[in-house]
C-alpha cells in the first residue's frame, strides 16, 4: 500500500469530503501513516489493536502489550494505556455469557481449533459496503467528539451463546471505553452476558470503593489458601456509589503508594511499569436497573502458577452484573488521580488519603540529631551485626542468620511468630539518591508486620510479605525525599500463624551506583 492510498483511507474513515474538520490518523497496515499529532491508532490487517493516543488501547488476540508474547491468552480483550510513550497492560476482559444458568468462558473455554481460548475477530460494521477498506470500523462525530467504534464476534460459547460487542474510544474521554453488548446471528438466548476484568492483581487492586466504604481484599480473603479463585457474593446496587448524574460507579484500587516498585518474581514476571492507577466500571443514570450488581473475586497466587502474590490476596475479577438486554452500555476506564476527587466519595484511601503517626519527643529528638549530623545510611547488609540499627525491648529477640551468603532478619525469635517489637533506623536522603532497594519475606498481615519508610510523621512506602519464605524485590523511590531524613522500620506486633517477616540486602541506589 502506498502512502498516498493510505492516506485516502484515511480520508475516507473521517469523512474528508466534509471541510470543516480533519482528524489526524495513524493507520498501522503493513506501514505507518506520518501523522505527528495522532489521535486515533488502529494497527493489523485485519485489525487487532484500535487506541486513543495518550489514552487506552483495546486489543484482541494476537495483538500484544508490554513483553507477553501474542498478548497473553486469546479469549481475552486487552486493555492497555500509554505510559511514557507506550501502551501498557492495564488488565484483561473476558466475556462470560450465561444461558440456561450455564456460563461461558472466553478464555478457558476450547476453541474450534482445539486451542484454549474462544477466537474473536472483528466484524464488518453494520451498513457498510463489503468492498469499503473502513468497513471494520467507524470514526464518527459524535456530542463527546470524535469517536472511533468497531464490532468484535466471541467464537460461538459451548452453550450456544455467540455475541457480538461493539467498542467505543472517545477522542475527548481518552482514559475510557465504552461496551455494547449484542447477541449475534445465532445466539442462543442468553441470560446474563458479564464482562469482566479478569486481571486486578497485575497492579494488585485490592480496595473496592463502594458508596459508604472501602471493602478490602486482605480482610474479605485473609486467610485464603488455595492456589484458586477465593470466591465473594455481588455487592447490590443499593450498596454502589452514584455520581452527580446518578451514574453508578464502582472502583478497585491498589493500597500501596507505587505497585511498580515491587518485583513480584526475579525473573521479572508479573511486573508492572506503570504508576498507580485506578481502575473502574461506571453505568450510566439510565441505564441502571435495580438487578444491577458488582461482583469481585481474589486470588492468592498469580494465575497459572504457584507465585505468591507480594502483600497477601489482591482482587482477580471485577465486573457488572444485570440481565441481559439488547444494547446493553457500560464503560471501564481508568484514573491516575484520587478516586474520592474525581467521583465525589465522602470518604479517601490510602495511599491517596494520607497515613500518619505520632511521634514521641524521643523520636523526635533522635529525628532531629540524624538531620543535624546528615546520619548515612548504615550497615543496610546487617555484615556488623546490629550497628546502627536501634531496637525496642521486644525486638532484642529478633535474630540475623545467614541464609545463600546474605545475611537476613528475621523478627521470627524464641517465641517463635509470638516475637514482637520494632527495629529502626533514621538516615539523610543525599542528593543524588535514586531509590531505596531491599528484599522482604513472612507473613502478609500489614496492620502487624510491615516494612516502612517515614518522612517525619507521613508514611511514604510501606510493604508486608505474603506468608512465603521466598523473598521479592522493592524498589521505593527516593527522588521527592532527598535532603530529607527518613525513617526505616521494621515492625512485628502478629502472634498467629506467618506471624513474623524479614528484610536483607537493602541498599541505597544513587546515580547508578549501589551504596550499603
Amino acid at each position: 500500500m502506498s502512502p498516498a492510498l493510505g492516506m485516502a483511507l484515511v480520508r475516507r474513515m473521517v469523512g474528508l469530503e466534509s471541510p470543516k474538520r480533519l482528524l489526524p490518523v495513524m493507520l498501522v497496515i503493513g506501514l505507518a501513516v506520518p501523522a505527528a499529532s495522532a489521535e486515533f491508532v488502529i494497527s493489523g490487517d485485519p485489525p487487532v489493536a484500535f487506541g486513543v493516543r495518550g489514552g487506552l488501547h483495546v486489543g484482541l488476540h494476537p495483538a500484544a502489550f508490554d513483553e507477553r508474547p501474542r498478548g497473553g491468552p486469546r479469549g481475552l480483550l486487552r486493555i492497555a494505556v500509554e505510559h511514557d510513550g507506550r501502551p501498557h497492560l492495564v488488565n484483561y476482559i473476558a466475556v462470560e455469557p450465561i444461558v440456561t444458568g450455564r456460563r461461558g468462558y472466553s478464555e478457558l473455554e476450547r476453541s474450534a481449533d482445539g486451542e484454549p481460548g474462544k477466537q474473536m475477530r472483528v466484524v464488518p460494521y453494520p451498513n457498510r459496503a463489503p468492498n469499503d477498506n473502513d468497513r471494520f470500523w467507524s470514526i464518527e462525530e459524535t456530542p463527546r467528539g470524535a469517536a472511533l467504534r468497531f464490532v468484535l464476534e466471541v467464537e460461538r460459547f459451548e452453550n450456544g451463546a455467540q455475541p457480538r460487542i461493539e467498542v467505543t474510544l472517545f477522542e475527548a474521554l481518552p482514559l475510557t471505553v465504552r461496551f455494547r453488548t449484542f447477541a449475534g446471528p445465532r445466539c442462543a438466548k442468553m441470560e446474563s452476558l458479564v464482562l469482566t476484568a479478569t486481571m486486578g492483581n497485575q497492579l494488585r487492586c485490592r480496595d473496592l470503593w463502594l458508596a459508604e466504604t472501602c471493602v478490602s481484599a486482605r480482610d474479605l480473603f485473609h486467610r485464603f489458601e488455595s492456589r484458586g479463585f477465593a470466591r465473594c457474593d455481588a455487592f447490590p446496587i443499593s450498596t454502589l456509589h452514584r455520581t452527580t448524574t446518578g451514574d453508578v460507579v464502582a472502583v478497585i484500587t491498589p493500597d500501596e503508594h507505587e505497585p511498580s516498585e515491587t518485583m513480584p518474581a526475579a525473573n521479572g514476571a508479573w511486573h508492572s511499569p506503570l504508576p498507580w492507577l485506578a481502575q473502574y466500571w461506571r453505568k450510566p443514570a439510565d441505564q441502571t436497573t435495580p438487578a444491577l450488581s458488582v461482583r469481585i473475586n481474589g486470588r492468592r497466587t498469580y494465575w497459572g502458577g504457584d507465585l505468591a502474590i507480594p502483600g497477601g490476596a489482591s482482587i482477580e475479577n471485577f465486573d457488572l452484573n444485570e440481565p441481559f438486554v439488547e444494547g446493553q452500555e457500560s464503560w471501564f476506564g481508568v484514573l491516575f488521580e484520587d478516586p474520592a476527587t474525581r467521583f465525589k466519595f465522602a470518604y479517601g484511601r490510602p495511599p491517596r488519603a494520607p497515613v500518619s503517626r505520632k511521634l514521641t519527643e524521643a523520636q523526635r529528638t533522635s529525628l532531629g540529631k540524624a538531620r543535624r549530623t546528615l546520619r548515612a545510611l548504615t550497615n543496610g547488609r546487617f555484615k556488623d551485626g546490629w550497628t546502627g540499627w536501634e531496637r525496642s525491648r521486644g525486638a532484642h529477640s529478633f535474630r540475623l542468620y545467614d541464609e545463600a551468603g546474605t545475611t537476613r532478619l528475621t523478627t521470627h525469635g524464641p517465641d517463635g511468630d509470638a516475637n514482637m517489637g520494632r527495629v529502626w533506623q533514621h538516615f539523610h536522603v543525599p542528593p543524588d539518591a535514586e531509590a531505596l532497594r531491599l528484599h522482604v519475606h513472612g507473613g502478609d498481615d500489614p496492620k502487624r508486620l510491615r516494612v516502612a519508610l517515614w518522612h517525619r510523621e507521613k508514611l511514604h512506602r510501606w510493604i508486608t510479605g505474603r506468608d512465603h519464605h521466598e523473598p521479592f524485590e522493592v524498589r521505593w523511590d527516593l527522588r521527592p525525599l532527598r535532603g530529607e531524613t527518613v525513617t526505616l522500620e521494621v515492625r512485628d506486633y502478629a502472634v498467629g500463624p506467618w506471624g513474623f517477616v524479614g528484610i536483607h540486602g537493602i541498599e541505597l541506589l544513587r546515580s547508578g551506583r549501589a551504596r550499603p
